[in-house]
Parts: structure tokens; C-alpha cells; sequence
């Protein structure tokens, strides 16, 4: 029988580093058998509480509904939004974490509890969801180069590859660029946020986008400043119709 010695090797070097660094929740430190995050501290994310609008995440009457300010066409520039939970507790830490503190392993785990939690039930019958739950591309939100620079990484399209991974979606992180180098959106009022990300991105390359449907992902949306720029731009370059996704909502 021939032997994989390089193969072989790996597999003796990853169980050395299991006996001496055995994987651990990147949360709370219980030890795993694989995978970033114990059960435990899944099962304490918080879903987000109904009735709240599907389409921009304001407070609605009845669940699984639009508010009145999409109903009346008023809404973001996207067709609709999803979130998995709640920006509170465990999941808010498991963000920063990951936004944060270079715990980039956190990314999949997050990717897959967004991507596995889509409920076709919940879309009204009067959504525009045509395609359902399908998409031609994943685009993240992009980090300016200066704030890149200084993560190291961009969060948003680490989870982006893994959800486009698992949903055998495409990625694309070109022809989309911020140019604007800007405060963070955490420490701005609602206003403040819509005025902070006017003219802060630009599409470089429209017929990336032209004719496709696309799923636009950022960790946590809050007011939806971001996201709704970029989907305006990505509406004007020719694409079909985007959806909001993020992990979180705040």
C-alpha cells in the first residue's frame, strides 16, 4: 500500500497541535471537537423579535409584513433583507470578535447560521422575491484600502465566501470600491450614518453586476445607510434586484 507522506505528515502536525492547543469555543473556552463555536453558546443568540418589516427592519403591526414607508415605495433600494438575530449578547461578541479582534475562524460558523436559517414561510405573498432564495452573485460590503490596511482583513467578505460557498453562490469582490475614508458607522446617529456613506462607494465595473441578482452581505445592519447606498449604486449599474443580508441586526 503506498503512503501519502505529505498527507501523513499534516495529519500528525494538526493532532500534535490538538494535544497541545486543543480547539476551544472562541467565546466562552469550552473545548470542541471541531468548529469555532460550541452549541451552547449558539443556542444563546437571540432571534430577533417580530413583528418587525422584512423589507428595511422597522417595527410593523403584524408579523412577516412590510411598514408602511416600504409599503408606500418609500423603502431602501433593495427588494428585501434578512438577518440571522439579534445584535445583542453572545452574537454581538461573536461580531466583534470577528470585526475586532482578528478571530477570523468565527467567520463560517456565522456564514452557515445565516445561510442556514433563510425561511421561505416568512416571505409574504405579496414580496417581490422572484428567484426565491437564488442568487447570480455574493457581493460584501468593501473596506476602504486605509481602514483594510489596519484590519487586516475585511469581515464582511469573510463571511460573504463562506455563505457563497455553502450556497454554491458566486463571489465577487470586484468592480464595487469605497473611495471614501469616513468615521465608523458605530458612532453615528441615524442621520449622521445616511450623510457619512453619501458618495462613499462607487462601482468601477457595472457589467459585473448588469442583469444579475445579487445577495449583499455586511455583518449587522442598523439603519441600513450602507447597505442602501451600495444597493443604489448596484441598481443603477444594471443589476436585477438585491437582497440585504447581514448575521445580525441592531
Amino acid at each position: 500500500m503506498k503512503v501519502d507522506v505529505k498527507a501523513f505528515a499534516t495529519l500528525c502536525v494538526h493532532g500534535l497541535l490538538d494535544l497541545v492547543y486543543p480547539p476551544k469555543c472562541l467565546l466562552c473556552g469550552e473545548l470542541l471537537p471541531d468548529g469555532a463555536l460550541c452549541a451552547t453558546c449558539i443556542a444563546s443568540f437571540e432571534p430577533l423579535p417580530p413583528p418587525f418589516c422584512v423589507r428595511c427592519g422597522a417595527p410593523t403591526l403584524r408579523a412577516s409584513s412590510w411598514c408602511l414607508r416600504c409599503a408606500a415605495g418609500q423603502g431602501p433600494a433593495w427588494e428585501w433583507s434578512y438577518a440571522f438575530g439579534r445584535y445583542s449578547g453572545s452574537l454581538r461578541e461573536a461580531i466583534h470578535r470577528l470585526k475586532y479582534g482578528g478571530r477570523t475562524s468565527l467567520a463560517a460558523p456565522l456564514a452557515h447560521l445565516l445561510g442556514s436559517s433563510f425561511d421561505p414561510e416568512a416571505i409574504p405573498e405579496d414580496a417581490p422575491q422572484a428567484g426565491g432564495f437564488t442568487f447570480d452573485i455574493v457581493v460584501p460590503v468593501p473596506l476602504h484600502p486605509k481602514r483594510l490596511r489596519q484590519r487586516g482583513y475585511n469581515q464582511s467578505e469573510r463571511i460573504a465566501y463562506y455563505l457563497a460557498k455553502e450556497k454554491g453562490w458566486r463571489l465577487e469582490t470586484g468592480g464595487l470600491r469605497r473611495v471614501k475614508f469616513a468615521s465608523p458607522q458605530t458612532r453615528l446617529g441615524a442621520a449622521a450614518r445616511r450623510e457619512n456613506v453619501v458618495g462613499a462607494f462607487e462601482v468601477t465595473e457595472p457589467e459585473r453586476f448588469r442583469g444579475l441578482s445579487v445577495a449583499l452581505v455586511d455583518d449587522v445592519i442598523t439603519t441600513g445607510a450602507t447597505l442602501g447606498e451600495i444597493a443604489k449604486l448596484l441598481k443603477q449599474a444594471g443589476a436585477t434586484r438585491v437582497w440585504a443580508l447581514a448575521v445580525a441586526r441592531d
